[in-house]
């Protein structure tokens, strides 16, 4: 994906490092490495806890999966 010129991981990443210092990149990264975190538990315990519903709930189960993910990324957001 190319984004004002930016073609790649690495061109990005050396475009930050001449903006922010190495820490302010890694503190970044913790923080977007803890939001995936969030995300993938979260899915995973919603998941695990509707799949057992009966047959007829798996729309519902599919919506409240969407809806859960939207409210986590909400919080993460702000």
């Amino acid at each position: 994906m190319a984004v004002a010129g930016i073609r790649s991981g690495k061109s990005f990443r050396q475009a930050l490092q001449t903006l922010w210092t190495e820490d302010d990149i890694e503190s970044l990264r913790k923080r977007l490495d803890g939001y995936r975190q969030h995300l993938i538990v979260n899915i995973l315990v919603l998941l695990k806890s509707k799949m057992t519903q009966p047959r007829a709930n798996k729309p519902k189960l599919w919506r409240n999966l969407t809806e859960s993910i939207a409210q986590s990324i909400a919080v993460f957001a702000c």
